[in-house]
């Protein structure tokens, strides 16, 4: 959309291309990140999430954010669950919950961009 000058693009798999495919084990024609896919359409800025501080940043500068959390399965090496391997909790793993609140606190106290 015109509307969005820039999408902040945050998460550990927003980057992620096998690890979306979760246990198909097809073979694509090819892999789209959802970073790469959004890439096409709008200009992004990108931060896995890690460093809560920087994921927070990215959003004052930014008209959208699309958060891409969750899990990483048995498609891709050292899964978070698989076969045999099943979680105790439905938490996010590696501090997700926290940056999530974080930059939705973010996005509320109004430091988004108005449309002009």
């Amino acid at each position: 959309p015109k509307s969005i000058r820039k999408l902040a693009v945050i998460g550990r798999n927003a980057n992620a291309t096998k690890n979306m495919l979760g246990n198909y084990f097809g073979t694509p024609p090819f892999y789209v990140s959802p970073l790469q896919g959004l890439g096409r359409y709008v200009p992004v800025v990108y931060s896995d999430g890690s460093d809560v501080n920087k994921a927070v940043e990215l959003v004052a500068d930014c008209d959208a954010v699309v958060l891409v959390v969750g899990l990483t399965s048995e498609g891709v090496h050292h899964p978070d669950e698989a076969e045999g391997r099943d979680r105790t909790s439905l938490k996010l793993m590696h501090g997700q919950d926290e940056m999530v609140r974080a930059v939705a606190a973010a996005a509320k106290k109004g430091k988004w961009r108005k449309d002009d």
